[in-house]
């Protein structure tokens, strides 16, 4: 039974869906297992609490719109 785990920021209720769906049919595509078979977990986080180069990713957005 494949688990596939995504840490991610925040996303609408539309990504989730769609993510859920390329993911799946990927996974039943190259792996050769029923969809039922697939369990995918969605972990979001706040971009503040995520850091690339030394910031935050929020801080990273405000700098970019100055």
């Amino acid at each position: 039974m494949p688990y596939i785990s995504l840490e991610i920021g925040k996303l609408t209720e539309e990504q989730k869906s769609a993510l859920i769906k390329a993911y799946t049919d990927a996974t039943v595509e190259i792996a050769k297992v029923p969809p039922e078979a697939v369990i995918m977990f969605i972990n979001e986080h706040q971009l503040e609490n995520i850091g690339v180069g030394g910031i935050s990713i929020a801080e990273k957005r405000r700098n970019e719109k100055k």
